[in-house]
Formats: C-alpha cells, structure tokens, sequence
C-alpha cells in the first residue's frame, strides 16, 4: 500500500512541474525544418571560407532581424528571399553549393 501511495504521490509531482508547452502544426514544423536547413547550409559555406567571422555574424544577424515575423506566409517569403541570397552569395565566393 505504501509503494502505491508513494508512485501516486510521486508521479503527480512530476505532472505538476512540466510546463505545458505549444505544439507547432505540421506548417510550423516543416518551415521550422526549412529554417534550421538554411542556417546550417550558411554555417557550413561559411567554415569554408576564409572570411568566416564576418559571414557568420552577418547570418547571425539577418537571421535575428527576421525573428520578429508573426505570419507564416511572410516567414515563408523571408526564407525564400533568404535562400536566393545564400545561392547568390556562394555563387560569388565560389563555393559551388
């Protein structure tokens, strides 16, 4: 009886401290996806580079500019734009990808 009592007590303890967080639709999920695909794509061509810091530090901030939008068809403009300017850029440095 005591070890019933004690999972009870111990389990509902657990339920207490877990936060109840928001769970993204398959949209957010996919374009979340999308977005994390982009900036390891600009980390990656920029550890090529020899101009490394100052590519990262400019991803690092138009990434945090862009941060701020709240609709989903704009944020789906926005990586667009944003994977047309890495394509550009690694055109122009030479990487190839």
């Amino acid at each position: 009886m005591c070890v019933f009592q004690r999972s009870l007590w111990t389990s509902s303890r657990l339920l207490k401290r877990r936060p109840v967080k928001d769970f993204l639709s398959l949209d957010e999920w996919l374009f979340r996806k999308e977005v994390f695909k982009l900036y390891r794509n600009v980390v990656r061509a920029a550890y090529k580079t020899h101009q490394r810091n100052e590519l990262l530090a400019y991803a690092k901030a138009e990434f945090k500019q862009n941060n701020n939008a709240s609709e989903l068809a704009q944020r789906k403009y926005l990586l667009n734009i944003g994977t047309k300017h890495f394509e550009d850029m690694s055109k122009s440095i030479g990487l190839g990808s």
